[in-house]
């Protein structure tokens, strides 16, 4: 006889959702030293009537591609990151001094920086994506909470408008509502 399976468990939140989906976000800067701005529906089930629990979204990683029309490009600094409310707006002036106030916000979380530069030899160091692990040692991700993730991306010095996209691998995991509200109330401060 066989033994069935069972779902579910703490690693998943207790939905049972254990294969991850993805949310693929992409913005494009209109110009150099620009940021560009883009906000994401999140597929998020909400409380029902007479429930004590709220589905909400596990991020678990992240893979950014930053500055895609600039990959020859030895000059530029491109940066990204993810929020869930952020005062930012597409074709604001980007900086490396914005970009550190962008990232000292309560609400920026999984920011990335690539500066490039040549070695001796003329070659370039180069990754792409670069990963953001959201997981802890046992596998749970970052609750978010809100209805819209915004991907926000920033170049410096490059030499053409570029291109971000991130790659954001969810689940789904239930939490008690006042987790729920707790949750909804931190991350749309601004």
């Amino acid at each position: 006889m066989k033994k069935r399976r069972t779902s579910g468990g703490s690693v998943t939140g207790g939905t049972g959702d254990i294969k991850p989906q993805y949310l693929t976000i992409a913005v494009t800067a209109g110009a150099v030293d620009d940021y560009a701005v883009f906000a994401a529906s999140v597929p998020i089930l909400r409380p029902q009537s007479g429930v004590e629990e709220a589905t909400v979204v596990e991020l678990l990683s992240v893979d950014y591609y930053l500055g895609i029309q600039n990959y020859a490009d030895n000059t530029s600094i491109d940066f990204a990151f993810l929020t869930g409310n952020t005062d930012r707006s597409s074709a604001d002036t980007s900086t490396l001094a914005s970009y550190g106030q962008d990232v000292t916000r309560p609400q920026t979380f999984a920011g990335v920086l690539r500066a490039r530069g040549l070695a001796t030899s003329g070659a370039q160091v180069w990754e792409d994506p670069i990963t953001y692990n959201f997981t802890d040692d046992n596998g749970n991700g970052m609750l978010f909470a809100g209805d819209l993730l915004t991907l926000v991306y920033g170049n410096v010095g490059g030499a053409t408008a570029g291109e971000c996209v991130a790659k954001v691998k969810y689940r789904f995991s239930r939490v008690p509502l006042i987790e729920f509200i707790g949750l909804v109330q931190q991350q749309q401060q601004s």
